[in-house]
């Protein structure tokens, strides 16, 4: 454990932040602590779920939408709490041309872009036009909450067809496992602003993937959120490439 004077330090270049993650949800906590309007003290781009699940955060632009379980899209309420996120300030250098490409793909595509690809690492957005596109949303959870075994068995499965939008997320590499899932965690936002969600899988017609490499991963814990202006926050943190 480390004491970071976390609100003073406005600048985390390169940096991961996470905030609560897959063993609170093993363990049916699907509370949230943090706000949305707390983002912009750290990035401007990431993901994420509401409080008790009840849909997806899409944050690029530092502009934060909410995709609700019925897949539609609304501007997320700055007092909206969230009981899992990941952000970052994306900051790309780096941008790879894509064509008919399936998401399984896509790994494939943008490894020679690292000098390390067994290792990457990565936040990006791909802006695009999409064949098909496949989401997956739940619909808010009731206390006491159900294991999350439970709550997928509830989710709705959704696809989109023909339509201009921007796929935004991570890639982890396999050692993160434990803290979250190795591999793409990626939304969907279509240029319209009408619809998005948690991607399972896309055809790319055209498009072009632009990333973000980090370097360094902040685990910002839940309890401390909740005075997130008033505090110095408790994190727990590891390095990558030191």
């Amino acid at each position: 454990m480390k004491r970071l004077n976390f609100l003073k330090e406005k600048n985390y270049p390169r940096t991961l932040i996470q905030y609560s993650g897959i063993e609170a949800f093993d363990l049916k906590d699907y509370d949230g602590s943090l706000r949305i309007s707390n983002l912009s003290h750290y990035g401007d781009f990431g993901l994420g779920s509401f409080n008790a699940l009840d849909g997806e955060l899409i944050y690029f632009d530092g502009n934060a939408y909410h995709a609700t379980s019925d897949g539609r899209l609304k501007p997320a309420d700055s007092e909206s709490l969230l009981s899992c996120a990941y952000f970052t300030k994306f900051d790309s250098k780096t941008s790879v041309q894509l064509e008919d490409l399936r998401l399984s793909f896509l790994f494939q595509k943008i490894k020679n872009s690292f000098s390390h690809p067994g290792q990457i690492f990565s936040a990006l957005r791909i802006n695009g036009f999409f064949n098909m596109i496949r989401l997956r949303s739940v619909p808010p959870q009731k206390k006491p909450y159900p294991a999350i075994e439970e709550v997928v068995k509830e989710q709705a499965l959704y696809i989109y067809k023909n339509v201009s939008a921007t796929v935004i997320g991570f890639y982890f590499p396999t050692y993160f496992n434990g803290l979250t899932y190795s591999g793409f965690h990626l939304h969907f936002i279509t240029n319209d602003l009408k619809h998005g969600g948690h991607v399972l899988d896309f055809e790319l017609n055209q498009g072009e993937v632009f990333l973000s490499p980090l370097e360094n991963y902040l685990y910002l814990l839940p309890d401390y959120a909740l005075n997130l202006k008033e505090q110095d926050c408790t994190l727990s943190c590891s390095h990558q490439g030191e």
